[in-house]
């Protein structure tokens, strides 16, 4: 997996992804600590979740055109390893075992953040019809 990922120290302060622009690949936090959050106005932020070790980022950018849903920047001098699209492409033609393994990691990932999504959902709809 090495040989497609990019590794990149990242000084705190600095956008991995910006709410509303493309995403140029997969981001693995090797170390450090970032924040994913939405921008709401011009100077308000709202955390959505933290981003530390061993955490992803910008998965949905390998399965399609997808603008980024929320913002994510380190809140600390961070070590990641970045996968671009370009070199996804290229796993999936000259690795398909490791592709498909790579597939398998990001299902489970994105099936997490679907069930913490839905439960976040229905506490939300639990708060507001017990008021």
């Amino acid at each position: 997996m090495e040989r497609y990922l990019e590794r990149r120290e990242i000084p705190e302060g600095e956008y991995l992804v910006r709410e509303g622009e493309p995403v140029a690949g997969v981001y693995l936090l090797e170390f450090g600590e970032a924040a994913a959050y939405l921008e709401v106005g011009e100077s308000t932020k709202v955390r959505l979740r933290a981003v530390g070790q061993g955490d992803v980022t910008g998965e949905l950018s390998l399965y399609g055109e997808h603008l980024a849903g929320a913002s994510v920047m380190t809140n600390r001098r961070s070590m990641i390893h970045f996968l671009s699209r370009e070199k996804f492409k290229e796993m999936e033609q000259n690795d398909p075992e490791l592709s498909a393994e790579f597939h398998r990691w990001m299902v489970r990932i994105l099936a997490m953040r679907s069930e913490s999504a839905a439960n976040l959902w229905r506490h939300g709809i639990s708060l507001m019809t017990s008021r």
